[in-house]
């Protein structure tokens, strides 16, 4: 029951108290281009996001969802896509890799919550793996 509650806090914690840039919310600022290109007056579309990873933070996404866009978002991390259930209840999140073979793999991942989980063992040092996760794709 512990367990359960810290990682609902924990979830809750990456959903709402994550420090943000305001100036915008992807990584690049590629969504600051999205917005000058995209018209002003469009409204309502429809996105898809791979490798979704935070509803705000790194977002390529999140500014057309204040908009009033609503989309599909995609990560192989289940306490990202419990981050995206709570926050854009809306769309369609689906915990899941995305590849053109149908099997199970593992995840590695270097830290929770970040930006560099795989399924490729040789990007992540092996000293520097904190779990492994099993996963259909």
């Amino acid at each position: 029951m512990i367990k359960y509650l810290i990682n609902k806090f924990l979830i809750y914690r990456q959903a709402y108290f994550k420090k943000i840039n305001k100036e915008f919310y992807s990584q690049f600022g590629e969504d600051k281009i999205l917005f000058e290109i995209i018209p002003k007056n469009l409204s309502k579309g429809f996105y898809v996001d791979v490798g979704c990873f935070h509803p705000k933070k790194y977002s390529n996404t999140y500014m057309l969802h204040k908009r009033g866009w609503f989309g599909i978002n995609i990560d192989m991390e289940e306490d990202k896509i419990k981050t995206f259930n709570l926050t854009r209840p809306n769309d369609f999140n689906y915990l899941g890799a995305i590849s053109d073979k149908i099997e199970t793999v593992k995840i590695y991942r270097n830290q929770q919550f970040g930006v560099s989980s795989t399924i490729n063992k040789n990007i992540i040092k092996n000293d520097n793996i904190l779990d492994e996760i099993k996963i259909k794709i």
